[in-house]
């Protein structure tokens, strides 16, 4: 099954090294989010071990191609061709951009058609029962690039394109992508695990421990109150046992 480390991560091809730590950390949270609970739970061991395989490989290809530029400046005391190309080029892309910001409505007015092809029912039985049909284990890997492509609850336009693509590289029909990816999706929205967990804040942890101090005074007081109702009711009968 294809893999782009980079997908992965969710990183840009011309990131640092401080970019893939950033990257590593925030995809080993997000992936530990999306497996928390539902069925996508299942791939949890398979998408932190693919992140951290990706996170090495990034690292090492980032380590060489930095000794590279290091000895190019050392005997040329000029940056290297790939450097160069680097900084006039992306030098803005270290991150990708919010999602509604890569499709407008020009874009899609202009976008040409699809070529998605009209089928019939007995062909679609036909490419069901055909050999070439995708395997559980290769679903299963396309599986893991939808989860890699997805951020938040919604999967950009051109990333499904290349899902599509794969798909159909792995012998994947059509239909049957597109109902993997739409199961995903709405898997992660149905549980909500697109949300990050609440941490507290300084004032959110002192209201909190201000409220447990309220219980606990609380609890003391009704504590006396009760001791204080069965005292004076034991002395009231005892006074009246001595008056009779």
């Amino acid at each position: 099954m294809f893999s782009d480390h980079f997908a992965i991560l969710q990183l840009s091809r011309y990131a640092g090294i401080d970019e893939l730590e950033h990257a590593y950390i925030q995809s080993q949270r997000r992936y530990q989010r999306l497996t928390a609970s539902g069925p996508l739970r299942f791939y949890r061991v398979d998408i932190l071990e693919d992140a951290k395989r990706a996170y090495l490989a990034i690292r090492k290809q980032l380590t060489s191609r930095g000794d590279d530029i290091t000895q190019t400046q050392g005997a040329r005391g000029t940056q290297s061709i790939l450097a160069q190309q680097a900084a006039t080029r992306y030098t803005h892309h270290t991150t990708k951009p919010p999602i509604k910001s890569s499709i407008t409505e020009e874009a899609i007015i202009d976008a040409g058609p699809m070529n998605i092809r009209s089928r019939t029912i007995a062909r679609l039985r036909a490419e069901l029962a055909s050999p070439k049909r995708a395997t559980p284990d290769v679903e299963d890997a396309f599986c893991r690039q939808i989860i890699y492509r997805v951020e938040g609850d919604l999967i950009r336009y051109d990333a499904r394109r290349e899902l599509l693509n794969i798909a159909q590289q792995n012998n994947i029909k059509l239909f049957r992508a597109n109902m993997l990816i739409a199961q995903i999706v709405e898997s992660i929205r149905q549980h909500k695990l697109y949300q990050q967990p609440q941490q507290d804040t300084p004032a959110t942890k002192k209201h909190k421990h201000k409220g447990k101090n309220n219980r606990l005074a609380l609890k003391i007081a009704i504590i006396i109150a009760v001791m204080i109702i069965v005292a004076a009711i034991d002395l009231f009968l005892i006074q009246f046992l001595e008056g009779n």
